[in-house]
């Protein structure tokens, strides 16, 4: 089982809390690496947040005329994997991404210099994480001073 941080945004989760998807012209090797069983952070780039932590629950699929993301500029077919909630924040926050990667007392193995932590998501859709990486991030779902309200 594998983990992944995949980068999103808040839009596409509240239109498909339940799966995650990239256009099928620009699906990335990592993307498609992607397997059932393994475990993402779900992180919405825009607001610097992550929304949960999701096990994918079926093998890379396609999807066509999604009714919301039909209007996607690179073509209206969509490499998907269902998704369902492992570990979420207290209901009404999101996990604040920025404080915790920027936090001194945290150490993330995927983001080696937390000062250039946005270099390392610029432009990516699927990053590996490590197991330690993970259960931070799992840890801190659930400790206020990394929440952020909705």
């Amino acid at each position: 089982m594998k983990k992944w941080l995949i980068v999103h945004d808040l839009v596409a989760y509240k239109q498909h809390p339940d799966m995650i998807g990239k256009s099928s012209r620009l699906a990335s090797q990592k993307f498609e690496e992607i397997k059932k069983g393994d475990q993402i952070v779900y992180y919405a780039r825009k607001d610097m947040v992550v929304t949960g932590i999701f096990e994918v629950i079926s093998e890379r699929t396609q999807v066509e005329n999604d009714p919301y993301w039909n209007d996607y500029p690179y073509g209206k077919s969509m490499t998907i994997y269902k998704i369902k909630p492992v570990a979420m924040p207290l209901k009404g926050y999101y996990l604040d991404f920025k404080k915790l990667v920027m936090d001194p007392s945290v150490r993330l193995d995927t983001f080696p210099r937390e000062s250039r932590w946005g270099g390392y998501i610029q432009g990516r859709t699927c990053i590996s994480l490590t197991d330690r990486d993970l259960l931070t991030i799992r840890n801190a779902l659930s400790n206020m001073n990394y929440l952020k309200s909705m």
